[in-house]
């Protein structure tokens, strides 16, 4: 059963990548060149490869690879090698090569049972309810047709070519984590972790992973503090087992306090070595710096956090946000047969719970700290190196031009930085910029620069000097013309290149839906339309609101 489930995923895989060959990504190719330059690798294309794994995969049987792994695996110590990576600290005793090999030796020795493969063999959902109605149906933006269902969920439809193998979902509402109180904040930020452990109707994340095995679907939650998401992909003969996805993740998750408290102590694990990883004391000193320490929503796990996580109450969080199906918006974009998914969005979305409780987004106040904030602290490395993160804010209104001009802000300035302190200078081997226009707890937007580089000790102070000359240069001249036209060249060219993706339509469609903001039409005018002088407007806007944190990690002589 092990053996039909990992052949049938496989078989699966190729027959997507068939079904897709007429609009394969370039990069793909590329890929595959190049392990044939390097790795001799065969190259004769997707034709060939569904054919000749779709007439071999059937005639392998298990008894192959089961012959195959007793000629991989070492019965002697004359063809063996072994690596032993471990910690280097006080108290802690090295493995003697010795130890090894009784350890292997022991192991050999073991009388193990054969695994027993349990699955579960019976339908996704055992009952289906009476399918609901598609109320209204009236055409939308961007060639969309929005559906009102009879328990008043919206669907958002666009039908494309772009992928003859791929539909996408995304689902939204509002209400999000801010709605609960700090006290909740390490179980929500434990929230996906165990969210992903457990289970969906009545199957076990184990369970269902087996039970999906060959079926190209996934359907994932996600919660920010504003909404609540669910992602989704399918290939089109599986876009009802997506839809079945859908609606379990609208009931109950199926507890498993076995994988939960695996999750968990997983965790432990992981922020128990994480305690001497310099990079974790300065992520953490940018947590404490741009949130303030004092801040009740702040996060800094710690494994004896870990103890204050409670399943129930994430299993509770979960419920509640997934509740009430009417102020969610489901959107679909794809390959996909009209007729069918009307019927599976009656079936299957329809028929979801409501509860028409008007949820709404709840200001948290857990944002970027206004003023001036700089954090400057020591850690012992191996290899000596100073990091170091600016960032600047300012309120600004969220439309496309502010998000164009944003966007070539930040990425001129990354050019002119990437000149001067790694090139001239030689003060970093990279060094980044960005600027863009994000939402903050309370609806508002605020317009953010951020800087980020590793650089050489010495040369710390000087980096930051010229860093902020470099913006200033742009507040008194705006943007030279030749990081301007590169600028704008690229994005034309990215707009172009994404108008035939599915994931930048759920993209365009999810912005002018929700924030009313239509990414795509005048897209083309607006970047061609940003001069200089936008440059430093914006520029001079952001500095002169005095809103400037740095934190700077340096070596410990």
């Amino acid at each position: 059963s092990e053996y039909d489930r990992v052949r049938s995923e496989f078989l699966s895989q190729i027959e997507a990548a068939y079904n897709n060959r007429e609009t394969t990504h370039t990069g793909n190719y590329i890929h595959e060149c190049v392990r044939n330059f390097l790795d001799n690798e065969a190259m004769p294309g997707i034709e060939f490869e569904n054919m000749l794994y779709g007439a071999m995969a059937p005639q392998m049987p298990v008894e192959m690879t089961n012959e195959m792994i007793k000629n991989l695996v070492s019965v002697s110590d004359t063809n063996l090698v072994v690596l032993s990576v471990n910690p280097e600290k006080e108290g802690y005793q090295q493995p003697t090569e010795e130890q090894l090999l009784q350890a292997i030796h022991a192991a050999q020795q073991m009388n193990l049972p054969a695994y027993v493969d349990n699955v579960k063999n019976e339908p996704l959902i055992a009952k289906l309810p009476k399918p609901g109605k598609i109320k209204k149906e009236v055409d939308g933006k961007f060639g969309t047709r929005i559906l009102t269902l009879s328990n008043g969920a919206r669907v958002i439809l666009k039908q494309t070519d772009y992928q003859d193998n791929e539909v996408l979902m995304k689902a939204y509402s509002d209400g999000g984590t801010g709605r609960y109180s700090a006290e909740d904040k390490y179980n929500l930020n434990m929230a996906s972790t165990l969210i992903s452990a457990s289970g969906l109707g009545n199957f076990t994340d184990t369970e269902l992973d087996k039970a999906l095995a060959g079926v190209q679907v996934s359907v994932s939650p996600t919660l920010t503090a504003r909404s609540e998401f669910l992602s989704g992909n399918a290939v089109p003969k599986d876009l009802r087992t997506m839809f079945e996805l859908i609606y379990l993740h609208f009931g109950e998750l199926k507890r498993d306090d076995k994988a939960a408290a695996s999750a968990l102590n997983q965790m432990r694990e992981v922020l128990r070595n994480q305690a001497a990883n310099p990079m974790k004391a300065f992520s953490d000193s940018i947590q404490t710096t741009l949130y303030g320490k004092d801040n009740p929503r702040l996060v800094l796990m710690s494994e004896k956090d870990v103890d204050k996580v409670s399943y129930d109450r994430v299993l509770e969080i979960y419920k509640d946000r997934f509740a009430d199906a009417s102020d969610f918006t489901f959107m679909f974009v794809g390959n996909y047969d009209n007729d069918s998914i009307r019927t599976y969005i009656e079936q299957y979305i329809a028929t979801l719970p409501v509860v028409k409780r008007n949820d709404a987004p709840v200001d948290n106040r857990y944002n970027i700290r206004l003023g001036n904030h700089t954090s400057y602290f020591l850690r012992t490395m191996e290899e000596p190196k100073s990091y170091m993160v600016e960032l600047w804010q300012s309120p600004i209104e969220n439309n496309l031009k502010n998000q164009v001009v944003a966007d070539v802000l930040g990425q001129v300035l990354t050019m002119r930085l990437l000149e001067t302190v790694r090139e001239d200078m030689g003060a970093a081997y990279s060094c980044g910029a960005s600027c863009d226009v994000s939402k903050i707890s309370d609806g508002s937007c605020r317009a953010v620069v951020e800087v980020y580089a590793p650089i050489k000790p010495e040369m710390c102070d000087t980096t930051l000097t010229v860093i902020d000359d470099e913006l200033w240069s742009l507040v008194d001249r705006g943007a030279d013309e030749k990081y301007m036209s590169k600028v704008k060249e690229y994005l034309l060219k990215t707009y172009t290149e994404n108008e035939r993706k599915n994931g930048t339509w759920l993209g365009y469609i999810e912005d002018f839906y929700r924030d009313g903001i239509d990414g795509y039409t005048d897209y083309q005018k607006v970047v061609q339309s940003v001069t200089g002088d936008d440059i430093s407007a914006l520029a001079k806007q952001i500095l002169t609101s005095r809103n400037h944190i740095t934190v700077i990690m340096l070596p410990q002589e």
